[in-house]
């Protein structure tokens, strides 16, 4: 059931970003943190650019390290794919409009 219109943002915000500003702002590099969870550096950098997802295990190592709790880890990743779902429907439905738009059997939208 879809309440009214969603609030979307423009561009979905991936836990690596608040990763990322934690190293800066602790003055700890990725390869040190990586040996701190004990995980790869470039599973770590990965992480960080957005190309692999927060699991549970993760945020638990990420809660031990920074205390910030895991499930602040979590929703944050869920928040990210919920939002980019929604950005990519967004975007089908832009495209299937301007598809009919340039149909000529069907009336365009007003």
């Amino acid at each position: 059931m879809k309440n009214q219109e969603t609030p979307l943002p423009y561009k979905a915000t991936h836990p690596g970003i608040l990763i990322f500003d934690e190293l800066k702002f602790r003055s700890i590099s990725q390869v040190e943190l990586a040996a701190r969870m004990g995980v790869q550096k470039s599973l770590l950098n990965e992480l960080i650019k957005g190309k692999r997802a927060v699991n549970a295990e993760i945020a638990l190592l990420l809660e031990q390290i920074f205390e910030i709790p895991a499930e602040y880890w979590m929703r944050l990743q869920a928040q990210y794919e919920l939002d980019h779902a929604r950005i990519q429907q967004k975007t089908i439905e832009r495209l299937a409009k301007a598809a009919n738009w340039n149909n000529p059997n069907t009336t365009p939208p007003h």
